[in-house]
């Protein structure tokens, strides 16, 4: 857990735009299924 802890510590501006990337995913996903309905 730690170890993994250290490997989040120097911040990379690319993760930033992945971790937005799969939040817009899930928002449309979670959107989607809401249309489905």
């Amino acid at each position: 857990s730690s170890r993994f802890h250290q490997q989040q510590l120097p911040f990379n501006p690319n993760d930033h735009k992945w971790t937005q990337i799969i939040n817009i995913i899930k928002i449309t996903q979670i959107l989607f299924f809401s249309f489905q309905q």
